[in-house]
């Protein structure tokens, strides 16, 4: 009797197998299909933008969202600088520190929430906290820093029940975290680059116009003077109609830069090259 029932039981536990199998098939082509959006789209805007998009579709939830630590100030001036505006539901939302630990509860790490209160779905998903019944709250952070967390938001009571396995959100947590971590590394490195620029290109610009400029503010003094003579007026007049071209000239060649060249300057420095940068043509 005994070997019946293990006979018997043995398609019950084939069929959980095989529910198990596809299951895990699913986590991982969702997970893959992450990670492939990730290396498509290294920029800051996209990821923060359009993958909760992607995640809320792939998971076929009510929501996702990021949920961004305020407090980090790396972090907070490199979305300054791209121009990318707070709000919802295509974006980030900021949370400052008090708000940030009751997302997170006691530790910083996934949390699996079941009935949600009113007070912390009006933090994440107010537009859709009727239709809310469960959260997975996951923390987005490297060995260093802390970026926030990403929230998703389902509709089932048992999607994101605690005491679930969460070892599949956490990894893609560290994935999203990863590439956040990337991504606001090369936009602070692109705005240093940028910043480099512009300050030596108005080094350029100083030191192209100061003669010229010089030149011309002294000419005009000189023409103050009643007792200049005919001939000695026209000759300033001249030269200064030559130095104003001058001027007229180098900004027409500013307006022609397209390349990034420069050359050396006083004490180790470095200024655009004016006339090496712009194109060819010119």
């Amino acid at each position: 009797m005994a070997y019946r029932q293990d006979k018997d039981q043995q398609p019950d536990d084939l069929v959980t197998i095989n529910e198990r199998l596809k299951l895990n098939e699913r986590i991982w082509k969702r997970m893959d299909h992450v990670e492939r959006f990730l290396i498509g789209n290294r920029d800051l805007e996209p990821i923060l933008t359009e993958l909760p998009g992607v995640i809320t579709v792939l998971y076929q939830l009510e929501g996702a969202g990021f949920f961004l630590n305020q407090d980090y100030d790396p972090l907070a001036e490199t979305l300054e600088n791209i121009g990318l505006p707070p709000g919802r539901p295509n974006c980030y939302t900021g949370l400052t520190a008090e708000q940030m630990a009751q997302l997170s509860g006691r530790q910083r790490r996934t949390r699996l929430i079941d009935q949600p209160n009113l007070e912390l779905l009006a933090l994440v998903f107010p537009e859709i906290a009727p239709a809310i019944k469960s959260l997975a709250a996951i923390p987005l952070k490297s060995s260093e820093n802390d970026y926030g967390y990403l929230v998703l938001a389902s509709r089932d009571p048992e999607r994101y029940r605690p005491g679930l396995s969460v070892d599949f959100l956490q990894r893609l947590g560290e994935k999203i975290g990863l590439h956040l971590e990337n991504a606001l590394n090369m936009n602070r490195l692109i705005h240093l680059e940028k910043e480099r620029a512009v300050i030596e290109m108005a080094g350029a610009a100083c030191h192209e116009i100061n003669q010229p400029l010089t030149v011309i503010l002294g000419l005009a003094e000189l023409l103050q003077n009643e007792n200049l003579t005919p001939a000695d007026r026209e000759r300033h007049v001249k030269t200064l109609l030559g130095q104003a071209q001058r001027l007229a000239d180098l900004t027409k060649k500013i307006s022609t830069i397209r390349t990034y060249k420069t050359r050396d300057y006083v004490q180790g420095t470095k200024i655009i090259d004016i006339d090496g940068a712009g194109a060819p043509e010119n």
